[in-house]
């Protein structure tokens, strides 16, 4: 019974783990699913239809292995059928095969034209374009259909025909004109002579050529003399044409490295199926933009700091210039800013921020785009290309600001972004030896909210700001214990003030009690009863 319990316990814990685990993926790949669960409730034609292929995915591995059994097949029966035994036995076969494969690569080039696909860093995708080839449908800029009827149309094939014939009898016209028009190269002798001797001087240096059988000893030595040495100097021609592909290939082979390691940890960890995909997809956008070859951090560490300041200033200053917050600063807080950006990639479809969100970075798109959506993303307010600065607000804590230095939209990437992004604890860092520009830019900060009518006028002009400098904040600190000391000053003042009189009250009660005590006193012995002696 123990050991029943114990394994439905460890049953029950591993359930909780996945419904965890499935928890998480559902959170991280929910506009993915989303799309997913649109898909599967469309009909099976309309799928079809707007087909597209993943080259992560298993049945395109499974399909390029087609591929390659067809190709492989073709190398090896276009070069046994040269032999007339095997072509007058197995012809016919060859060629039933032959067809089963052409039709096979037919297939793959359908296959092939409907991969995804990156255009201008975004994801591309035949989602929603119908086949361009056999059906013509209506669509509008945002490659929606429209209420057109899709009729069937085989005028494209035929026009690539006509254009490839007219092409092709160009061509041969070309050949015609320039071949009538045309004189041989006279070949003269010494050209000649020399071309052979080279050509057997290239066959002696790898010990091919015809060379004449040593009659005595001393040609014996010379020919094994000539013949070690060429061979040594084709080893060492060899040997660095060797080294030069295998230095040229080197980075590649870093890269995949690390790119097999990826993947290994991924199977290993179990990590899921759409989060694989992701950061395969990831390794493929980093090589093909140089990211795998160009390294920005290893750049600044061989290039002196002047030089390489003045080649991020040459690539942001005026990207920074067109922000409104920063376009009248000076050019040397402009340099210590552009020094601290940090290129940062971004997925298709992450987040970069969300509404709500505390603002600590604001970013600049270097390259691809990303939009503006709504809460639950499925529609789009405007999209910002690249040279776009968005978040620049809520990094300076201005006081008085309705959003509170939060977020006030979604912003998605529309597929891989490159954006430069500036910390607030960097700003801040920079702004700490130019106070000047510092008040400059609250003070532009507050107009661009009072613009929007984001400010409120009457919040404290003055507030702690926990991302200023040390210094600063022992200035507030220092200030506001003057200010307490103030008012503990003023209140022991009033403090005593308010003493002072009260002891006057006390004795003046004191006074008057006394005295109506001694009249009560004056009274009772006349009256023959000493009854007030007692209350004294």
């Amino acid at each position: 019974m123990m050991r029943t319990w114990v394994r439905q316990m460890r049953g029950r814990k591993k359930a909780e783990q996945k419904n965890a685990d499935l928890e998480n993926v559902r959170r991280v790949f929910e506009p993915i699913s989303h799309v997913d669960e649109v898909k599967e409730k469309e009909p099976l034609h309309k799928r079809l239809l707007y087909m597209s292929v993943n080259e992560t995915s298993l049945p395109f591995y499974l399909w390029t292995t087609v591929v390659f059994v067809g190709c492989f097949y073709n190398l090896v029966t276009i070069v046994i059928i040269v032999f007339e035994e095997v072509r007058r036995n197995f012809y016919d076969s060859w060629i039933r095969y032959n067809i089963v494969f052409d039709l096979i690569f037919f297939c793959d080039l359908l296959v092939l034209t409907r991969r995804h696909a990156t255009i201008d860093d975004w994801i591309f995708s035949y989602d929603k374009i119908p086949d361009p080839i056999l059906i013509q449908c209506g669509v509008d800029d945002a490659y929606n259909m429209t209420g057109e009827r899709c009729q069937m149309d085989l005028i494209p094939p035929l026009r690539f025909y006509e254009e490839h014939d007219n092409m092709t009898e160009e061509v041969d016209l070309a050949m015609m004109y320039w071949g009538n028009r045309s004189q041989a190269i006279p070949f003269t002798k010494f050209v000649k002579q020399y071309a052979l001797s080279f050509y057997w001087s290239a066959l002696t240096l790898v010990t091919l050529g015809e060379q004449p059988s040593p009659n005595n000893t001393f040609q014996n030595m010379f020919e094994i003399c000539d013949t070690l040495l060429g061979l040594v100097l084709f080893a060492v021609i060899v040997g660095d044409v060797g080294n030069m592909v295998t230095t040229m290939n080197m980075k590649r082979s870093d890269f995949e490295e690390v790119l097999d390691g990826c993947k290994s940890y991924m199977i290993y960890r179990k990590v899921h199926r759409l989060l694989q995909r992701k950061a395969v997809e990831y390794f493929s956008y980093t090589w093909a933009h140089g990211g795998g070859q160009v390294d920005e951090e290893e750049i600044e560490e061989y290039l002196p700091p002047r030089l390489y300041g003045q080649l991020a200033v040459h690539i942001h200053m005026e990207t920074l210039r067109r922000v409104k917050l920063f376009e009248d600063c000076e050019p040397n807080l402009l340099y210590e800013l552009i020094l601290k950006l940090e290129l940062r990639v971004y997925s298709p479809m992450d987040y970069v921020c969300k509404k709500g969100d505390v603002g600590t970075e604001m970013y600049i798109v270097k390259e691809g785009a990303v939009e503006v959506v709504n809460e639950d993303g499925t529609k789009v307010f405007v999209r910002l290309g690249e040279g776009t600065v968005f978040g620049e607000l809520s990094i300076l804590n201005i006081p008085g600001n309705k959003n509170g230095n939060r977020r006030t939209a979604n912003v998605r990437s529309v597929g891989y972004s490159d954006l430069y992004v500036l910390s607030k604890d960097d700003l801040w860092a920079a702004l700490r030896e130019y106070p000047e520009a510092k008040y400059s830019l609250m003070e532009k900060g507050r107009n661009i909210l009072a613009k929007d009518n984001l400010l409120e006028e009457t919040a404290d002009e003055e507030e702690l700001d926990q991302d200023a400098p040390v210094e600063e904040q022992l200035a507030y600190a220092a200030k506001v214990i003057k200010e307490l000391e103030a008012q503990l000053d003023e209140a022991e003042r009033k403090f005593w003030s308010s003493s002072a009189k009260a002891k006057k009250n006390l004795y003046k009660l004191e006074q008057e009690m006394d005295q109506e005590l001694k009249w009560m006193e004056n009274e009772g012995y006349r009256a023959g009863r000493p009854r007030a002696a007692s209350l004294r």
